[in-house]
């Protein structure tokens, strides 16, 4: 394939390993097949994932029977950061706090978890679910939910974003004609 954008930019630059491409989603045979875990690559690994259960869970499994040392609970020696887009669909636990989190925010969790260092950051158009996750919720199997703790932060919207402020709101530059229509 040729180059594009970064892969222009530095030849020499480690390159990360993808377990994923364009026409396949994580498949936890096609990872185990490379005979290899997480620390027996010298670069970043990638994974880029659709946010559903199976996918998860596939690849929650390999990680725990191809990367964690026996004995331990947590990956120790490689970080883990997880970008979730659309951090509002799916991923919040909608159950009532009596019962197990949902399938999707505890895979979440149950990833987060397996690695002694890890980061979630989520990204929304629409904050408004995720703001309202309790901060203290704690789940002995999933640990902690998905609450933004350390920062929030509103982004610029695009010159070229055409959403419903635009189609919507009045800016009082037009005059408004209402026909009675009795």
């Amino acid at each position: 394939t040729s180059k594009i954008g970064v892969g222009l930019v530095d030849p020499d630059h480690r390159r990360p390993v993808s377990l994923t491409s364009t026409a396949d989603d994580f498949k936890k045979a096609v990872a185990t097949s490379l005979r290899s875990g997480l620390e027996d690559w010298s670069k970043p690994v990638i994974v880029v994932i659709k946010k559903n259960r199976s996918t998860l869970k596939a690849l929650n499994d390999w990680l725990v029977d191809f990367n964690r040392n026996p004995g331990q609970k947590q990956i120790a020696n490689i970080p883990m950061l997880f970008i979730d887009d659309e951090a509002d669909n799916a991923s919040i636990n909608t159950n009532k706090p009596e019962l197990k989190p949902t399938t999707t925010n505890r895979l979440i969790r149950n990833l987060l978890g397996l690695f002694r260092k890890s980061c979630y950051v989520g990204y929304t158009a629409t904050p408004f679910a995720n703001i309202f996750i309790n901060p203290e919720a704690y789940d002995e199997e999933s640990r902690k939910d998905l609450f933004p703790e350390h920062f929030i932060h509103c982004l610029d919207t695009p010159d070229n974003y055409f959403g419903a402020e635009r189609l919507f709101l009045d800016d009082g530059s037009k005059a408004r004609h209402i026909k009675d229509i009795r």
